[in-house]
């Protein structure tokens, strides 16, 4: 997110909630972005394509709890 609103808003539903799960093209992994609002650990779930091989999603896994490729 480029806003900065809407980047504190992301942030402020991520604290409110339980569980954390990120949705997310292959592509759109460990990319820099002109804004980040919430490192990718800070997330419970993340679900991303079969694009996504098995030894990125290993990786991911370090810093994910779970890794969802669907």
């Amino acid at each position: 997110s480029v806003d900065p609103v809407q980047g504190r808003s992301k942030r402020a539903l991520m604290d409110a909630a339980r569980t954390v799960v990120v949705l997310a093209e292959h592509t759109r992994i460990d990319h820099d972005r002109m804004s980040r609002f919430a490192a990718l650990g800070d997330a419970d779930c993340l679900i991303t394509g079969t694009e996504l091989g098995p030894e990125p999603a290993a990786r991911l896994a370090t810093r994910v709890l779970r890794v969802v490729r669907a």
